[in-house]
C-alpha cells in the first residue's frame, strides 16, 4: 500500500473491497481498501465509478466528522492508462449556489422583520467558502495522482 503526502492530501493504494453496486441515495457510499483495511466514503452522483477488487489509488483527506474515516477526494484506477479523476462536486456546487442565492438578496427569503439575516449571511457566506476551498482541495488532489507511478 502506498501512502505518500500530498498537497494536504494522502494517496493510498490498494484493492477495493465492499464496494456496492449503487450508492445509497445517490450521494456517497463507503468501501474499505488496502490490507489492514481501511474505511473510505466518496461522494458520487449516480453509482459507484469503482467496483470490488480493482486495483485503485485515493487521494484521500480525513473526514469533517469525528470517526468519519477517510473521504476520497480523487481517485486513478491503477493497469490502465486511464486519467485521474474527481470525486463528485454535487454538493461543492449546491453549496455555492445556495450562497450566491441568499447572499444575493438576504431579506427577499426573510422578510424585512428577520434579525438573524445578518449573521445568517455570515453563516452563509462561510459555508460557501468552504465549499470553493473543498473543490480546490478536490481538483489539486487529482493532479497529484497523475505523477505517482502506477506500478502495484
Amino acid at each position: 500500500m502506498l501512502d505518500v503526502s500530498v498537497l494536504g492530501s494522502t494517496i493510498i493504494s490498494g484493492i477495493t473491497a465492499d464496494v456496492p453496486n449503487r450508492s445509497g441515495l445517490g450521494i456517497s457510499f463507503s468501501f474499505t481498501i488496502g490490507q489492514p483495511p481501511i474505511r473510505v466514503s466518496m461522494a458520487t452522483s449516480f453509482s459507484p465509478p469503482i467496483g470490488s477488487n480493482e486495483y485503485v489509488a485515493l487521494a484521500v483527506r480525513r473526514s469533517y466528522w469525528p470517526g468519519g474515516g477517510y473521504a476520497v477526494l480523487a481517485y486513478r484506477r491503477l493497469g490502465y492508462k486511464l486519467a485521474a479523476k474527481s470525486a463528485s462536486a454535487f454538493s461543492n456546487i449546491a453549496v455555492i449556489i445556495v450562497a450566491a442565492v441568499w447572499l444575493h438578496d438576504p431579506s427577499a427569503y426573510c422578510g424585512k422583520y428577520c434579525y438573524m439575516t445578518r449573521w445568517f449571511s455570515i453563516g452563509v457566506a462561510v459555508l460557501g467558502g468552504v465549499a470553493i476551498l473543498d473543490w480546490i482541495r478536490k481538483l489539486r488532489a487529482r493532479q497529484s495522482l497523475v505523477s505517482i507511478d502506477l506500478s502495484p
